[in-house]
């Protein structure tokens, strides 16, 4: 599995695109919009990361106030079945993580999805649909 940052002049080249594969992801969120997003990433205010290996897909991230590092939408395909998703989840969340603790992070923020049920060690906060966090 591989993580790479997406620069600011690669997500303006190929915004059509990402955007097409984020949008599953943002738009269940009520607080935000594709265009919103856009233009996150083009001001700096929140990262893209591009994951590979098995599979391909979109990750945008905040490092938010206090120390927390937030994985706000995850979107794309994960081949093989869901146990192989499950696996590769929780890999990219542990990497995440790794990358977050050396980063001064102090936790990890994800919401959306109903994560909790295969991220165990994460508990739930208030306030952003199906939002876990777990400190660092």
């Amino acid at each position: 599995m591989q993580f790479e940052h997406v620069d600011v002049a690669r997500i303006e080249r190929e915004w059509p695109v990402i955007a097409e594969i984020l949008a599953p992801a943002i738009r269940p969120d009520p607080t935000q919009t594709i265009e919103g997003v856009h233009a996150r990433l083009a001001r700096g205010a929140d990262g893209l990361l591009e994951i590979t290996g098995p599979g391909s897909a979109l990750m945008v991230i905040e490092a938010a106030a206090g120390g927390a590092c937030w994985v706000k939408y995850l979107a794309g395909r994960i081949e093989g079945g869901p146990k192989a998703r499950v696996a590769v989840i929780r890999e990219a969340v542990s990497r995440i993580e790794a990358v977050a603790l050396d980063a001064g992070c102090t936790e990890i923020k994800i919401c959306g999805r109903d994560w909790a049920v295969i991220l165990r060690d994460y508990e739930p906060f208030d306030g952003h649909r199906n939002g876990i966090r777990k400190g660092l």
